[in-house]
């Protein structure tokens, strides 16, 4: 009679709970109502590393020479306005700015003289719109 009765025990393999079972392959567990009662919990892998490599010391110097000559290209192609504005910023970092340093106060440059272009032609708007209606 035992033996019968440990056929009917059964165990969910996801929260624990056990119990007799009253038809041949339960769908659900009376517990956790998981369909996966009968297979085992897995832990899914992480598809990315955990933990950040460094580059190595060719990289980082392949890194700044790349760095330097976007830096170099992107001076060069820097209207009056933005040039201006870049020396003001490069002067208040002093003389021990590196060059991402540098590059983020180009982008700034970049940035506010093309904020200071938009609030001018919005300005001139209105101006030129009624030129064109009144001659």
């Amino acid at each position: 009679m035992v033996t019968e009765l440990s056929n009917l025990k059964l165990t969910c393999l996801r929260c624990g709970t056990t119990w007799f079972r009253r038809v041949d392959h339960p769908k659900l567990c009376p517990s956790c109502h998981s369909p996966y009662w009968d297979k085992p919990k897995v832990k899914a892998q992480p598809a990315y590393r955990t933990t950040k490599r460094l580059p190595s010391p060719q990289q980082r110097e392949l890194n700044r020479i790349a760095d330097q000559s976007r830096l170099y290209a992107l001076e060069a192609l820097l209207t009056s306005e933005q040039r201006q504005r870049y020396e003001v910023l490069l002067e208040e970092m002093g003389p021990g700015s590196n060059t991402t340093d540098r590059l983020a106060a180009l982008d700034r440059a970049r940035a506010y003289a093309a904020y200071e272009e938009q609030t001018n032609q919005a300005a001139k708007a209105p101006e030129q719109h009624r030129k064109e209606l009144w001659g």
